[in-house]
C-alpha cells in the first residue's frame, strides 16, 4: 500500500519523472542476486560517489548497482566461456583421432612382426623377443610424451640384438657378462648391422618426432583454451560491464539493449592481453596445419612408412651382422680376448640357413590419414583469429537484438537510449605481457608462452622433416622388396 503513496505522490511532484512499472525489472532482478524482496527508489541519489550509473539512475540504489555490477561481470564471463566452449572439443577429438591412428597402427607394426619373425627365426626369436618388445614399448613411450631419448634407446637396442647375435654366431664360447659388456661397446666402432641400422634409426626418429609433436599441438591447443575458460576477465571490468548490462534499467529504459559497437568496444577492453594471444594463437595453429600435411602417408618418413617395414630392416640388420662375423671377429677378440670354450660341443648356429621374406609389401590402406588430415586442416583454418573476434561473437548475444542494419532500432549506448557509437578497429588492452600487475593478465600471457614454445616444437619438427638426412629413396627401396 505504501508504495502506491509514494508513487503517487512522486507522480504528482515530478509528472516526467521515471514511473514505478519501469523500475519493476530492475527491481526483480535485484531480487534475484539477493534473495530479499526489495523497492526500488523513485528518486536516484545525484552525485553519490558510489553510484556507477551516470545521471541520476531514479530506480537503483547504490547498494543495488553494486551487487549489478558483480551480476553484469559474472554474466560476461559466462557468455565468454559459452562463446569458446565448442573450440576445444574439436581439439580432444582430432588427438583421440589420430592418437587411435597411431595406436592401431603401432600394434599392428608390433603384431606384423611378431609374426613374420616367428615364422623365419622360430626359437631363435622367442629366446630374443625381449630385446624387440623392449623397442616397441621405447616407441610408444616417445610417442605419448613420456621422458625418453628415441634416439639412445634405439642405440640401445641394437647394442642388445648384437650382443645376442654374437652369442648365437658363436655359441662354442662360454662368455662371461664382464666379456659381453667389451662386445657391447664395440659395436658403434664395429658397425656389424651396416645402413640398415641407420636407415631405420634415422626414418623412425623422424617419423615419430612428427607424431609426437603432432599429438602435443592439439593437446597444447585444448589445455590453453580450457585455461583461458577457467580464467577471469580484467578485475576492473565491472564497473564497464554494469554501464553496458543494467544501466539502462536502472534508469528505467526497461527494453533497450546494449548498442552493437558500444558493447564490442566495452568487451574488447575487458579482455586483457587477448590481443597478443591471438597473434601466438595463429602463429600455433598455422605449425599446426603444416603438421597436418607433413603426417600424411604421401610425406616421408610417415609413421606408417616406417612401422609398416621395421621387420625387413632389422631382419637385414641380422643379416648384415652376420655376413660381417668373419669380418668384425678378429676386432672383436684382439680388444675383448679370447674366451673359454664350452665343455660340451655346441652346433654352429643356423642362422645362416634362414630365408627371410622381403616381397613386395602391402601396407594399409592410407586413405584413413589422408581423409583425417582433409578434415582437420580445415577445422584449424576456421579457429584462427578467434581471440579478436570473440567481443564480436559475445556481443552478437548480449546485443541480438541490435546488430547494425541499416534500419538500426534505437540502442543503448553507455550514456542514453539513441545512435550506436562509432566502430573501432580494436580496443582490446595491448602490451600486457610486458607489465603484467593483473593476475588474470597472468594466466593470459603464460598461455601465450606456452602457444609460443609449441608453434616453435612443431617449426623445428617440420625443419628437421625437410633438411634432415632422410633419404626418400630409403623406403621406396624396402617397400618395393628390391
Amino acid at each position: 500500500m505504501w508504495r502506491l503513496v509514494y508513487a503517487a505522490l512522486f507522480a504528482y511532484l515530478a509528472p516526467n519523472a521515471i514511473s514505478a512499472k519501469s523500475c519493476r525489472e530492475v527491481e526483480n532482478i535485484y531480487d534475484r542476486i539477493v534473495n530479499e524482496r526489495v523497492a526500488a527508489p523513485l528518486i536516484g541519489v545525484v552525485g553519490d560517489d558510489g553510484r556507477i550509473c551516470n545521471g541520476r539512475s531514479p530506480c537503483c540504489t547504490t547498494d543495488m548497482e553494486y551487487q549489478l555490477s558483480l551480476l553484469s561481470q559474472s554474466e560476461l564471463e559466462t557468455i565468454r566461456s559459452n562463446s569458446i566452449a565448442t573450440i576445444p572439443s574439436a581439439f580432444i577429438q582430432n588427438r583421440r583421432r589420430f592418437n587411435d591412428y597411431m595406436t592401431n597402427l603401432m600394434d599392428k607394426a608390433q603384431e606384423d612382426f611378431n609374426h613374420m619373425f616367428m615364422r623365419t627365426y622360430g626359437l631363435l626369436f622367442r629366446r630374443s623377443k625381449h630385446i624387440y618388445s623392449s623397442l616397441f614399448t621405447n616407441i610408444r613411450e616417445y610417442y605419448r610424451g613420456e621422458d625418453v631419448d628415441l634416439g639412445d634407446k634405439l642405440e640401445e637396442f641394437f647394442v642388445d640384438l648384437y650382443k645376442y647375435l654374437w652369442k648365437a654366431f658363436n655359441p662354442q664360447y662360454d662368455f662371461s657378462e664382464t666379456y659381453m659388456q667389451c662386445v657391447g661397446d664395440l659395436v658403434e666402432t664395429i658397425e656389424p648391422f651396416g645402413d640398415s641400422k641407420n636407415k631405420v634409426t634415422r626414418g623412425l626418429k623422424k617419423a615419430m618426432l612428427l607424431s609426437r609433436n603432432y599429438r602435443q599441438g592439439f593437446n597444447t591447443g585444448a589445455d590453453v583454451l580450457e585455461t583461458i575458460m577457467q580464467n577471469a576477465m580484467m578485475s576492473n571490468c565491472r564497473k564497464s560491464s554494469m554501464e553496458m548490462m543494467y544501466c539502462a534499467q536502472c534508469n528505467g529504459k526497461n527494453s533497450a539493449k546494449p548498442c552493437n559497437n558500444y558493447c564490442t568496444t566495452v568487451v574488447a577492453s575487458c579482455l586483457v592481453g587477448y590481443s597478443e594471444l591471438n597473434v601466438a594463437w595463429n602463429r600455433f595453429v598455422g605449425s599446426l596445419v603444416q603438421m597436418s600435411e607433413s603426417i600424411s602417408f604421401d610425406n616421408y618418413p610417415s609413421a606408417e612408412s616406417i612401422l609398416g617395414v621395421m621387420d625387413i630392416y632389422i631382419s637385414d640388420s641380422i643379416m648384415n651382422a652376420q655376413e660381417n662375423t668373419y669380418l668384425i671377429s678378429s676386432t672383436v677378440f684382439d680388444t675383448c680376448g679370447t674366451p673359454g670354450r664350452k665343455r660340451r660341443r655346441s652346433k654352429r648356429s643356423a642362422w645362416s640357413k634362414r630365408s627371410f621374406d622381403q616381397s613386395p609389401r602391402k601396407t594399409r590402406d592410407h586413405d584413413e590419414i589422408a581423409d583425417m588430415v582433409k578434415d582437420i586442416v580445415p577445422q584449424l583454418e576456421a579457429v584462427k583469429d578467434i581471440w579478436i573476434n570473440l567481443p564480436r561473437s559475445m556481443c552478437d548475444v548480449i546485443s541480438t537484438a541490435n546488430k547494425p542494419t541499416k534500419a538500426a532500432k534505437p540502442c543503448w549506448n553507455g550514456e542514453n537510449v539513441g545512435s550506436d557509437i562509432e566502430e573501432t578497429s580494436n580496443t582490446m588492452a595491448e602490451s600486457v605481457c610486458g607489465n603484467m600487475e593483473d593476475d588474470n593478465a597472468k594466466v593470459v600471457c603464460r598461455a601465450k608462452e606456452k602457444l609460443d614454445a609449441m608453434a616453435r616444437q612443431l617449426t623445428e619438427g617440420q625443419y628437421v622433416h625437410i633438411e634432415g638426412d632422410y633419404d626418400e629413396d630409403d623406403m621406396g627401396e624396402s617397400g618395393s622388396g628390391q
